[in-house]
């Protein structure tokens, strides 16, 4: 499996989509802020996992992506949890898979987001 094709409009999606998760809060700008943090502090982890997990098997694959795809989703990052999602199906349905190229996809993502995320928090107005 290589790059997630663009035909599928992920593309289309935001990269992040904070003020979305803020409405879902309730307008909780401060909650969302305090979800942020916890995520840009767990990523170190969330990549060494993926890195481990993608040298080892698809079946340890597979629950680290649904964690990253959950963890993207929380934030709002909707254009990321749609690939990651994307490659967790195709993990899980086929035997022959590039668990390296997921890793890839995951790691992108989760990049994008914290480059949105950082952005979207040194401009949102603090409480």
């Amino acid at each position: 499996m290589g790059e997630v094709p663009d035909k599928l409009g992920f593309d289309d999606l935001p990269i992040l989509d904070a003020d979305w998760v803020v409405r879902d809060l309730g307008h909780d700008v401060q909650g969302y802020r305090e979800v942020a943090a916890m995520f840009i502090e767990d990523l170190p982890i969330l990549r060494a996992r993926l890195a481990l997990s993608a040298s080892s098997t698809s079946a340890a694959l597979v629950a680290v992506v649904h964690e990253v795809a959950n963890s993207l989703g929380v934030i709002g990052a909707r254009r990321g949890a749609a690939r990651v999602r994307m490659t967790e199906r195709c993990l899980r349905e086929e035997s022959e898979t590039d668990l390296l190229a997921i890793e890839r996809v995951a790691v992108e993502a989760l990049s994008s987001a914290e480059s949105a995320l950082q952005a979207w928090l040194a401009a949102s107005p603090r409480l």
